[in-house]
C-alpha cells in the first residue's frame, strides 16, 4: 500500500472531484426545480430523478429543500424507488443480457488515473446487442471508445457515470463495465447524434 500511495491519493482526488461535480450539477438542477415550484412540496419523481439519473443523494435533496422552506414528497420518492427496484427485478428475470452477445476486438486504454476528461474515437456502438454506425437522441446503447477516463465496474467498485460530449450530441453514461479488453459505456443518447469513428 505504501508503494502505491501516490496512485491511491490520485484515485481519491479523482473520486472527490467526480463527487464534487455530481453535487454541483445536482444542486443546479435542484435549485432550478425549487425556483419553478408552484407549491411548497417537491414531488417524489424529481427527488428520484436527481438520485437515480444524477447521483444526487436524497437526504441532501431533503436538507436543501428544508433550508429553503420546502418539503419533499417522501412517499412519492419511495414509490418511484420501489418501481425502479421492481423494474430491476423484472429485468433480471426476463431481460436480455446483450453483453453476452457483443464481441469487441478493441482494447480500451483507461486514462482515468491521469484525468477525468479525454478525447477519443468511437470504436464501436451497440443497440440491443447489434452493432450500429450512429445513434440518435433517445437511443439506449453501449459505446466502446479507444481511450476512456471512465472506470469500469471492478473489485466491488461501481462503474463510473457521466457524459460523453461531441460537437453533435451528448451521450449520458449510466454505467461502465468491462467487456473483454474493452470498456463498455452503457447509457442513453441524451441529445443530438453520435457517429462511429
Amino acid at each position: 500500500l505504501k508503494r502505491q500511495q501516490a496512485v491511491v491519493e490520485k484515485v481519491l482526488r479523482i473520486e472527490e472531484e467526480n463527487f464534487g461535480r455530481t453535487l454541483e450539477r445536482g444542486m443546479a438542477i435542484l435549485n432550478e426545480a425549487l425556483d419553478n415550484l408552484d407549491g411548497k412540496v417537491l414531488d417524489g419523481e424529481t427527488v428520484f430523478k436527481l438520485y437515480d439519473t444524477y447521483g444526487f443523494p436524497a437526504d441532501l435533496t431533503n436538507d436543501v429543500a428544508r433550508e429553503r422552506e420546502f418539503a419533499i414528497d417522501e412517499e412519492g420518492f419511495e414509490k418511484a424507488m420501489e418501481e425502479q427496484r421492481q423494474r430491476a427485478r423484472e429485468a433480471g428475470q426476463f431481460g436480455t443480457d446483450y453483453n453476452a452477445a457483443i464481441k469487441v476486438d478493441t482494447q480500451t486504454e483507461f486514462c482515468g488515473y491521469v484525468g477525468t476528461k479525454g478525447s477519443s474515437s468511437v470504436a464501436a456502438m451497440f443497440v440491443e446487442g447489434n452493432e450500429v454506425d450512429s445513434l440518435s437522441a433517445g437511443d439506449k446503447a453501449i459505446i466502446v471508445l479507444g481511450e476512456t477516463p471512465f472506470y469500469a465496474e471492478s473489485g466491488g467498485q461501481c462503474g463510473d457515470a457521466g457524459e460523453i460530449r461531441t460537437e453533435a450530441g451528448v451521450f449520458r453514461v449510466e454505467d461502465t463495465q468491462k467487456l473483454g479488453n474493452a470498456i463498455a459505456h452503457h447509457g442513453v443518447m441524451a441529445e443530438g447524434v453520435l457517429a462511429k469513428g
